[in-house]
């Protein structure tokens, strides 16, 4: 399982929403509408939060209702609502549930591998691609501030990897009991703390 970065990995060098990538858990969906400040309607209800870069609000602005369009998570930029035609692609930060390119991809790879180291590793991958997603939005976050600014944002993610580690140990010692599936809901556990800490940090980027 990979292990996740230390904060001072955690600045990664900038996103850059161009060419369509070969996304995982990709969905083919369609747009309606955009709204203010940062949202966009699906022709199926789902309302995405958006990051928008200079000038990504007159692209989005744009495209047609019905427009098709893909959802899906890029290991070098995250999750990413995409034009293929145009290839143009804005951050989504939303969680989603299992409709999340993150949880969709597991969902798959769970589908292909049904021993239990199998499925460990496919839980390592859903752990390594949300431990990424932080580290994006955590950056995003940061691009958006004055160096005033970030300085109790840094101090709060310091305190948070603190807390995950601490918590990390606790999951550890809880499921050091016999039968291999305790390996698995110790992985599904650190899951739980990395995303909902990803969302966090995305839905503060948005802001």
């Amino acid at each position: 399982m990979r292990v996740l970065l230390p904060l001072a990995l955690l600045v990664l060098s900038p996103v850059v929403a161009t060419a369509a990538p070969a996304l995982e858990g990709a969905t083919a969906v369609r747009f309606q509408q955009t709204s203010d400040p940062n949202l966009v309607r699906l022709a199926d209800g789902t309302v995405l939060t958006v990051i928008y870069a200079e000038g990504d609000w007159e692209k989005t602005g744009d495209w047609p209702e019905g427009k098709a369009l893909t959802l899906g998570f890029d290991r070098d930029r995250g999750t990413l609502l995409v034009d293929p035609q145009g290839s143009f692609a804005v951050p989504v930060v939303d969680d989603l549930g299992e409709r999340h390119p993150i949880a969709v991809a597991d969902a798959a790879c769970q589908q292909q591998n049904d021993s239990t180291m199998g499925m460990g590793g496919c839980l390592g991958e859903t752990l390594e691609r949300w431990d990424r997603q932080l580290n994006l939005n955590y950056r995003r976050l940061l691009g958006l501030l004055d160096a005033d600014r970030q300085v109790p944002v840094k101090a709060a993610q310091r305190a948070w990897i603190t807390w995950r580690d601490a918590q990390f140990a606790a999951i550890t010692t809880v499921h050091q009991r016999e039968g291999t599936v305790w390996g698995l809901v110790s992985t599904g556990r650190r899951i739980d703390l990395v995303r909902e800490q990803a969302i966090r940090l995305g839905q503060l980027a948005a802001d």
